[in-house]
């Protein structure tokens, strides 16, 4: 082999075997700059849940919720562009009594329970946005979201997967006697 081949073949696997710990470095600097920015995700999502667990439920001075509340469900699934035979259940819960801290009157909780079939994620969240914006004294109180039994992605993976969703719902009012202001 000529002197001059062979130095042209070192000085290659010379910069070969420096250019490997380059590569490793970059991927390495790329996959750390995902996790920095999957941490502040995750940072974010904490302060978020942190906020949303020291909200207090809107309180409806004076008045129980209205008792139509299966037309107002179906009014946000048509408001959510959902079909309403997606609503499977809607059960009354207890109307009890409870004390707020440093509150004076008989406050009052009524709750109730709904269930939905066949709902994607993103369907969901548009009907929790209608009904927020439409029903503002319920605050949810509890969601569980389960996989449909056999309606999973089709072949492609095209399809969301269908989950059936139930939420508890609350609504907290100040009872006041008929006949009577409030304070």
């Amino acid at each position: 082999m000529k002197p001059a081949t062979l130095i042209i073949v070192s000085m290659s696997l010379g910069a070969a075997v420096l250019a490997m710990p380059a590569l490793r470095a970059s991927r390495a600097a790329g996959r750390a700059a995902e996790a920095v920015a999957f941490q502040q995700s995750v940072v974010e999502d904490a302060a978020e849940v942190r906020r949303l667990r020291t909200t207090r439920p809107a309180i409806s001075a004076g008045k129980r919720p209205q008792p139509n509340v299966y037309a107002h469900l179906t009014d946000a699934l048509v408001e959510a562009g959902l079909p309403a035979h997606v609503l499977k259940d809607v059960t009354p819960g207890e109307d009890s009594s409870i004390r707020i801290d440093g509150a004076p009157g008989n406050y009052r909780r009524q709750s109730m329970r709904v269930t939905l079939e066949s709902l994607t994620l993103p369907q969901t969240g548009r009907f929790l946005d209608a009904w927020r914006v439409g029903q503002p004294e319920w605050t949810i109180a509890s969601m569980q979201l389960t996989p449909m039994p056999g309606k999973g992605r089709d072949k492609a993976g095209d399809t969301p997967r269908a989950l059936r969703i139930s939420i508890v719902m609350e609504a907290t009012y100040l009872d006041v006697p008929q006949g009577k202001n409030l304070p």
